[in-house]
């Protein structure tokens, strides 16, 4: 294997971009005032996405909120990544790789205590969504659920 990457379900990866925004970035990212959503649009998830997400076009949003599938096709829409895991498999991946590669197991829990800030909270969101409102992030993010069907252990 010589490149992978790490995707998540589109839902739950859409409400940590969501927290992203209203958080305006982290220390380490900061979001760049051009592609911010409007504050007003930032007052709950659901007005997030109804009011102003889905009237966007994909180039004119920030980059967490793009499609996954955009970080892995390319112009002809051929996987430019050898192995696609999905996200939750972290844990037994990286052990499998720090093994392959003598990586640290300080690298890999940083890695894993930053991906999982926040959870709490993503849960939280997503136990109150309106089928509606998924069915309505399936339609926006189509493309991912095309390239990456299959793929996504939690419930999408």
């Amino acid at each position: 294997m010589d490149t992978f990457t790490f995707v998540r379900c589109p839902v739950s990866r859409l409400i940590s971009a969501y927290l992203y925004c209203r958080n305006r970035g982290t220390p380490a990212v900061p979001q760049s005032i051009f592609t911010r959503p409007p504050s007003s649009s930032l007052r709950n998830f659901e007005v997030f996405c109804r009011d102003w997400l889905f009237s966007q076009e994909y180039g004119n949003i920030d980059f967490v909120l793009k499609p996954q599938s955009a970080w892995i096709l390319d112009y002809n829409n051929s996987l430019i990544v050898d192995t696609i895991i999905d996200i939750s498999h972290a844990d037994s991946f990286l052990a499998k790789f720090m093994v392959l590669r003598q990586i640290t197991r300080r690298s890999s829990a940083q890695f894993l205590c930053r991906n999982s800030v926040g959870n709490a909270l993503r849960q939280q969101i997503m136990s109150k969504l309106p089928r509606s409102l998924i069915d309505d992030i399936k339609t926006y993010y189509d493309i991912d659920y095309k390239v990456l069907s299959g793929l996504f252990l939690e419930t999408c």
